[in-house]
């Protein structure tokens, strides 16, 4: 199992002995009932990258890109399910950080 690098608010990694996984453009905040990602996955320590926008809640879409990643990238469905799944628990644990760092931020501005 990794852990989700959040040091660049503007591409989250999450790296593990099989895949690379990069949350691009961070998190969308707007809504409470999805979690829609840009991400960007490769086989570790190869190039090929697949680019593709997610909401990580919604089965059927994960389930497609499942199949999808397996195949272009050749690596087993449960590789990346599994993979899926785990970075979907990683941001589930991050976002309340995220939401709280953003309302300080809101109060604070305007304690100028």
């Amino acid at each position: 199992m990794s852990a989700l690098n959040t040091i660049n608010t503007n591409n989250y990694e999450y790296i593990t002995n099989h895949l690379e996984i990069h949350v691009l453009g961070g998190l969308k905040l707007n809504k409470l009932d999805s979690l829609r990602v840009t991400l960007g996955i490769n086989k570790k320590e190869h190039h090929t990258k697949l680019r593709h926008n997610i909401d990580l809640y919604n089965d059927n879409q994960v389930e497609k890109l499942v199949r999808k990643v397996a195949e272009r990238i050749e690596i087993g469905t449960s590789i990346v399910r599994r993979t899926l799944q785990e970075l979907t628990n990683e941001l589930e644990t991050y976002l309340p950080l995220v939401r709280a760092f953003d309302r300080w931020r809101d109060a604070c501005g305007s304690c100028r």
